[in-house]
């Protein structure tokens, strides 16, 4: 399809998803989830589409979206209780770019769980740091956000 097709249908489709989102009942769940996208990244239906599935679940979601410079991510998670990130990487950038984005994170915030998607290709080619970990699935990523019953 040529480039004016694809922004019509993308912005149906994000029209659509905002619009469920807003629908959901109140988070119950005390886990907060912190969704962004690097400040190279702007192919932002893959994480709309992940902060429904975890505000669907009853999760926390704040949702800072796409080109996200790393000191608003700074600012929120110093003002906040972050439990979780989210971040997808789509473009075909650099392994090394890649790999010292997900460190630098990984060591600026060592008790938070770092999740990556999107660029199979990409997130393969990286070393994951201890508390990063990918999804290589939407299956796989809806089967991991559920939340665990303790009894």
């Amino acid at each position: 399809i040529c480039a004016a097709q694809e922004h019509f249908l993308t912005s149906i489709i994000r029209q659509k998803l905002f619009f469920a989102i807003e629908n959901l009942p109140t988070p119950t769940i005390d886990r907060t989830w912190l969704l962004f996208l690097p400040q190279d990244e702007e192919h932002e239906i893959g994480l709309l589409y992940a902060n429904y599935a975890l505000r669907n679940s009853g999760q926390k979601v704040i949702y800072l979206g796409s080109r996200v410079p790393l000191e608003s991510v700074d600012q929120v998670v110093g003002l906040n209780k972050v439990n979780n990130m989210l971040i997808f990487m789509v473009q075909n950038n650099f392994v090394d770019h890649a790999q010292n984005y997900i460190d630098h994170l990984s060591t600026t915030y060592p008790t938070i769980l770092i999740y990556l998607a999107g660029n199979q290709k990409l997130i393969e080619s990286l070393k994951l740091p201890v508390n990063v970990s990918s999804f290589s699935s939407i299956d796989e990523f809806e089967t991991q956000i559920q939340p665990v019953n303790i009894c």
